[in-house]
C-alpha cells in the first residue's frame, strides 16, 4: 500500500469519528433542550368526623384503594341505641300529624333529628375519598379518636402533578390549559399528556437540586403541568418527567 492510500485511509477513518463525536453531541446537546421536573401526587389526609373507637381497620400502608372502599369502622352503638328511640318517636309524629295533633313544624324538627343521626351512622364507615395509595396509618385498632382525628394519610396517584421552572421568553408561549406532551427518560418511546394548570406569576431562583451552579443563579418561573396517571404502576411520585413544552394539537 503506498503513502498515499494509507494518509486517504486515515483522513477516512477520521472523518467518521469526528462525524460520530458529532451526533453523539448533537443528541447530548438536544436532550438538554427538555425542561426535566419531579413528579408529586395530591396528598389527602382522611379524619374522623366523630369521637369514638375504632372497632375495625381493613387497611394498612402501601394498600391501593378505589373511591368508597372502607378504611376503619367505628363503635356506633350508641348511635344505634339513638335512632331506635328517635326512630319511634318519628313514626309517632307523622300518625300524629296526619290526625292534626301536631304541626308540619314540629313534624320537620323531629326528621332533622332523625336525619342527622343516620347521617353520622353512616360517618362511623370511614371510606378512602379518592383512589390512591395508603402512605401512613396515624391510628390502630382500638384507639379512641376525636372528631378531626387523622386516621391515614392518602396520595392521589391517579393524578400527578410535575413543577417545571421555565425562562422568561418561553413564557410567552405558554397558557393555562395548553396541553403538553412528557415523556419518561427511562422509558424510550412512551410518552405522556399534561395540562398547564398553572404558571407562576413572579420568578424566582433556580431550586437548589439542579445541578450546576450556573443554572441555580437563573431567574425562572415556575410551571405546574397536571398529569392524568392512568397506568399508576408506570408514573410514580418521586420520579423525573421532561418535556418540551410543544403544543399537543
Amino acid at each position: 500500500m503506498n503513502i498515499t492510500k494509507i494518509v486517504s485511509c486515515v483522513a477516512f477513518l477520521a472523518l467518521i469519528g469526528t462525524t460520530c463525536v458529532f451526533v453523539k453531541r448533537s443528541n447530548f446537546f438536544s436532550d438538554e433542550m427538555f425542561y426535566a421536573g419531579s413528579l408529586e401526587a395530591t396528598r389527602v389526609i382522611v379524619s374522623s368526623r366523630l369521637p369514638s373507637q375504632i372497632i375495625n381497620f381493613k387497611v394498612k400502608a402501601g394498600d391501593r384503594l378505589k373511591t368508597g372502599d372502607i378504611i376503619a369502622e367505628l363503635d356506633n352503638s350508641e348511635l344505634k341505641i339513638a335512632w331506635k328511640r328517635v326512630n319511634n318517636k318519628y313514626e309517632r309524629s307523622v300518625t300524629l300529624n296526619k290526625k292534626g295533633s301536631l304541626s308540619n313544624a314540629d313534624l320537620e324538627a323531629v326528621q332533622a333529628e332523625k336525619d342527622d343521626i343516620e347521617l353520622k351512622l353512616k360517618w362511623c364507615a370511614i371510606k378512602a375519598p379518592i383512589d390512591g395509595v395508603i402512605l401512613a396509618k396515624y391510628k390502630e385498632f382500638g384507639e379512641w379518636v376525636t372528631q378531626g382525628t387523622g386516621l391515614v394519610l392518602m396520595a392521589d396517584t391517579k393524578r400527578l402533578k410535575a413543577f417545571f421552572y421555565v425562562e422568561y421568553d418561553k413564557l410567552a408561549f405558554l397558557k393555562i390549559g395548553q396541553l403538553v406532551k412528557c415523556r419518561l427518560p427511562e422509558i424510550p418511546g412512551k410518552t405522556f399528556t399534561g395540562t398547564i394548570s398553572v404558571i407562576s406569576s413572579e420568578s424566582e431562583f433556580t431550586p437548589k437540586n439542579v445541578q450546576t451552579r450556573n443554572e441555580r443563579i437563573r431567574l425562572v418561573y415556575k410551571i405546574q403541568v397536571n398529569v392524568e396517571n392512568d397506568d399508576v404502576e408506570t408514573l410514580k411520585p418521586g420520579m423525573t418527567l421532561e418535556t418540551l413544552f410543544e403544543s399537543i394539537e
